[in-house]
């Protein structure tokens, strides 16, 4: 890789080290894998996911263990949470690299993915935003390279590594880990009419990633049968297929869409590189790596549910098709510095801007030192690099994000500043009621029993069916007629917090139970 690979990779990491810890806990998706995992790590039960007490069987818990283990290390607090990400993070940048090397021999052009994979912000986006995906990529991409070692130096090693990798996979997000990694290698083999003979040792690590894939799962319908249906029908055929169960259902355009967002600021490049020189300089990998990130993107976009980070995997193949055509032709590379420089400008020129008129002086200040620095470097540079340029471009995004994060939390939907401030405001109150949202950060946050009373929102609903008695951290107001005659909390102190929009469906023999009311932003507070 040599010191100039190895410094960028440094740089990128302390930068992301210093950034992680800053943003509270976004909801609803980050929050609640924050949540399981401090619930696992609580409770020493690494097998059974719970989210407020309640099982929680969307996913395997491999990405839940992962969170644990930092909270083990630092501490349960965001940076706990988000360490690994960064670890994962640091591996893809290794990987992407040593990926390239493999294939075209090139330290240039490996560094190129690289650094330009490390700042696209879907990647930034999965490293600040504890979820599956971050660790889901990192398993993918492991496969890839050990797939493409086992193709070019026949050693069965990579192949059993490769297994173990696509079994991670399916613990981290079930078995949607096997799409990308099979639209490669059948693509792979295709472009490059290669035959794949089969061995005992093929069939053994076919066997071993079966055997890993399966175990969480086999476990878990072997002491509670009628999950069968509900990872089968609930969680695979209704993601694939009726998204309106899980209120994700998007169009089949949404990813044409966020593309060029995703892949900031290297959608120029692409576009040239696909539609121009295609005929002269072009090359099988390439085409490979294009079409597989062409066909991953189709192929969400078939299905009903759609995140933005369904379509992560298609990132190494995006970032590789670039460094391979900038590399290759010095124009396109050329262009893309300028385009780069431009786009940074302007970026951090907004990012002052925004900062100036929200009255948050200190981020303004440090972001216009940026632009400064950034100004002097390009004038007095009389070789401006891709390298260089990256240098401030990655550390740019990671900055306006985390200023964004601290200027305006709940656009970002961050709890940590108003469950302070009830905190602070009932020091003597043992339990926090929420009507008709589920907030996992509440537990995260405060040292109270956390309620949760599901009315009229989906997305307050949880699954009881696998609980062996009825909860009491969770009432359903549609579910019985007499539910909310249930909610009585005589003898106990009581934070009851409402949406200001939702206090008109309120049943009055809930509320006629709370004396004293706060309000702070959009909530009320009530206590008795």
């Amino acid at each position: 890789m040599g010191r100039k690979g190895i410094g960028s990779l440094l740089i990128l990491i302390v930068c992301l080290l210093l950034a992680i810890g800053i943003p509270g806990f976004i909801e609803s998706s980050e929050a609640r894998y924050a949540a399981i995992g401090y619930e696992m790590f609580s409770s020493g039960d690494y097998l059974h996911p719970y989210l407020l007490g309640i099982y929680h069987f969307h996913k395997p818990p491999l990405t839940y263990m992962i969170t644990a283990l930092g909270y083990s290390i630092f501490g349960i607090n965001e940076f706990g949470a988000r360490f690994f990400l960064v670890v994962a993070y640091a591996i893809q940048l290794l990987l992407i690299y040593r990926i390239n090397f493999l294939l075209f021999d090139n330290a240039k052009q490996s560094r190129l993915a690289m650094m330009i994979y490390a700042g696209f912000p879907i990647v930034l986006i999965s490293v600040l935003n504890l979820t599956t995906d971050a660790y889901l990529n990192t398993f993918f991409m492991a496969a890839v390279y050990f797939y493409i070692h086992y193709h070019l130096k026949k050693e069965y090693r990579a192949l059993y590594l490769l297994a173990i990798m696509l079994g991670l996979g399916v613990l981290t997000k079930g078995p949607v880990a096997f799409l990308p990694f099979g639209i490669f290698v059948f693509l792979f083999q295709s472009f490059l009419k290669l035959k794949w003979k089969w061995t005992i040792h093929h069939w053994m690590a076919l066997v071993l990633c079966l055997l890993i894939s399966v175990s969480w799962f086999a476990y878990m319908v072997g002491t509670v049968p009628k999950l069968l249906d509900y990872f089968l029908g609930y969680q695979l055929k209704d993601r694939i297929f009726n998204a309106e169960v899980f209120h994700r259902a998007e169009p089949f355009w949404y990813y044409l869409i966020l593309i060029p967002l995703l892949i900031f600021p290297y959608s120029v490049p692409l576009i040239i590189g696909v539609f121009k020189n295609r005929h002269t300089g072009s090359n099988t990998l390439s085409r490979v790596f294009m079409a597989s990130a062409a066909i991953i993107i189709f192929i969400f976009s078939l299905f009903s549910s759609k995140l933005i980070l369904y379509i992560f995997p298609s990132s190494l193949f995006f970032a590789s098709f670039i460094a391979y055509k900038v590399n290759t032709h010095s124009k396109q590379l050329q262009i893309l510095i300028h385009t780069m420089t431009w786009e940074l400008y302007i970026l951090i020129g907004a990012g002052v801007l925004f900062f100036l008129i929200s009255k948050l002086f200190i981020p303004a200040g440090l972001l216009s030192v940026f632009l400064l620095g950034l100004l002097y470097c390009r004038i007095k540079s009389k070789d401006w690099s891709f390298e260089a340029l990256n240098f401030w471009f990655v550390p740019s995004l990671i900055a306006l994000f985390v200023g964004f994060s601290l200027a305006m939390p709940s656009k970002l939907n961050s709890y940590r500043e108003l469950f302070g401030w009830v905190s602070k405001s009932y020091p003597s109150t043992s339990t926090l009621v929420i009507y008709d949202h589920l907030i996992p950060s509440a537990e995260l946050y405060t040292t109270k029993e956390v309620v949760t009373i599901h009315d009229r929102h989906f997305q307050s609903l949880r699954e009881t069916q696998f609980e062996d008695v009825p909860p009491t951290n969770y009432y359903d107001l549609n579910e019985f007629e007499d539910q909310q005659h249930k909610l009585h909390f005589d003898g106990k102190k009581v934070v009851f917090m409402v949406k200001k929009k939702d206090l008109k469906f309120v049943p009055t023999s809930l509320s006629d139970q709370f004396k004293y009311r706060k309000e702070l932003k959009d909530w009320y507070f009530y206590s008795n």
